[in-house]
């Protein structure tokens, strides 16, 4: 289909680019999910903005010295280096705190 592009006029082109570029794009957000900060491995949470690999290995070893986070007001007042403003642009991306029981905390929806 792109390699006859060549034979459609301009309107029909852009079109046509138009809709590849949109299922693209609903194809791409639509694989964006949302990450409990209680089962993220280190390399998952480094795929959160503002997150490398020392801060996902604070995250890590606080969860595993201080159990699991209640709220990701709890995450940041335990892990050095998330404030409100990480803490807030985290939330945004999909990082969440799923309790035990399978809900999602109430902070996090």
């Amino acid at each position: 289909m792109i390699g006859q592009l060549h034979m459609l006029s301009r309107r029909q082109c852009v079109c046509v680019l138009s809709r590849v570029l949109f299922v693209g794009l609903l194809l791409c957000v639509s694989s964006v999910g949302a990450m409990d900060v209680n089962q993220a491995s280190s390399a998952e949470l480094q795929t959160l903005p503002g997150i490398g690999s020392k801060t996902a290995e604070a995250i890590i070893e606080e969860r595993e010295r201080g159990g699991a986070f209640t709220s990701l007001e709890d995450l940041s007042d335990r892990v050095k280096g998330i404030g409100p403003k990480k803490r807030e642009a985290l939330q945004e991306a999909g990082l969440m705190v799923q309790d035990p029981d399978g809900s999602l905390d109430s902070e996090t929806q």
